[in-house]
């Protein structure tokens, strides 16, 4: 901060908006020490996030930043490996869902499919062919999860960095492009590791169809987003207090999240609170799908994280995640540095 200047723009309002209200709802939550703890939480990561959106003032400091974290997730993959043992993972003597001893298996898994969309992102964009095997060791590596989340993740995810990119060539091509890679994505899914992840897939699309066996993890999501969905509606502008879901869920089963970061918005904060937080993702969406309409590679990358997060997020908690308010920094960033608009002080 003492090396860069400081901008209040779109960004530092947006935030200290979505600061604001969170703390407010701590006048009217239903347990207050859940509701501080989540504050101050929240309080720490704006404050953090508006640092490094100061830092990132040039594109070459974001396009090392997207190096760096490609890295790091590279790293995550090794350090993984070196936890779970490689003879292992790889002779199919892992009978369990790995993560448990590093995070939890559904987190470790969405990083890991994260980390293989931005060594896809290397390898087919900037041309550096040894990220294709990097992306595919992560890729194997996020199947062992069994996270449903994580393999929804990588697909889309790798479908829509290749259609942005080949969008304007001639649509044999770019159809070819597309099928050619869905066929070796086909051919590696098939493979015996990706098993329980396909069977989880499997009982999800079951409780979506109402038919055939479903596991008791989505019928307990199911069950979550139904109440509450009928707590929102009993209180639907101003919330119950963030973190609130968990206190009333535990009086059915034991006190958690809601595992929908919708609903966790919803009952947390009311209608105040889910606009204020999905608002810093319309915008960059919109801002960044301006950019990529342009061909413009980084903004492609950013758009498409975005695109998955919204989706991650109707099976995931994002909202006090410390990798959330890292993108919304450097997305916001990118954003200033490509089109600058924002008041420096």
């Amino acid at each position: 901060m003492n090396r860069t200047k400081i901008y209040i723009g779109t960004y530092f309002w947006m935030l200290t908006f979505f600061f604001l209200w969170a703390a407010l709802t701590f006048f009217w939550a239903t347990d207050y020490q859940l509701t501080y703890s989540k504050i101050l939480t929240l309080g720490q990561l704006c404050l953090i996030s508006y640092v490094i959106f100061n830092y990132f003032d040039s594109i070459e400091k974001i396009e090392r930043a997207i190096k760096i974290i490609t890295y790091s997730y590279i790293v995550l993959g090794i350090y993984t490996t070196s936890i779970y043992g490689v003879s292992n993972l790889f002779s199919g003597n892992i009978s369990y869902r790995i993560g448990s001893q590093i995070s939890q298996e559904n987190v470790l898994g969405v990083s890991l499919s994260i980390g293989t969309l931005f060594c896809f992102f290397m390898s087919y964009y900037k041309k550096k062919k040894l990220y294709y095997v990097y992306a595919l060791f992560l890729l194997i590596l996020s199947s062992f999860t069994g996270s449903r989340k994580s393999l929804v993740a990588v697909m889309l995810g790798i479908f829509l960095l290749i259609f942005l990119k080949n969008r304007s060539k001639k649509i044999l091509k770019t159809v070819s492009i597309i099928i050619s890679f869905g066929m070796i994505l086909y051919f590696i899914l098939n493979l015996p590791m990706f098993d329980a992840v396909l069977g989880r897939m499997e009982s999800f699309y079951n409780l979506l169809i109402g038919n055939g066996t479903v596991d008791n993890s989505s019928l307990t999501r199911s069950n979550m987003i139904s109440f509450g969905w009928e707590l929102f509606l009993d209180k639907p502008a101003i919330g119950y207090g963030y973190d609130s879901f968990r206190f009333y869920w535990g009086g059915i089963d034991r006190a958690t999240y809601s595992h929908n970061n919708y609903i966790e918005m919803l009952v947390n904060g009311g209608l105040i609170a889910f606009i204020s937080y999905y608002l810093m993702y319309a915008y960059s969406l919109y801002k960044l799908g301006k950019l990529s309409y342009r061909f413009n590679e980084i903004a492609i990358l950013f758009f498409v994280i975005i695109i998955i997060s919204l989706i991650l997020d109707v099976a995931a908690i994002t909202y006090y995640s410390k990798v959330t308010f890292i993108h919304f920094a450097i997305f916001f960033s990118y954003i200033r540095v490509a089109n600058p608009v924002s008041t420096r002080i």
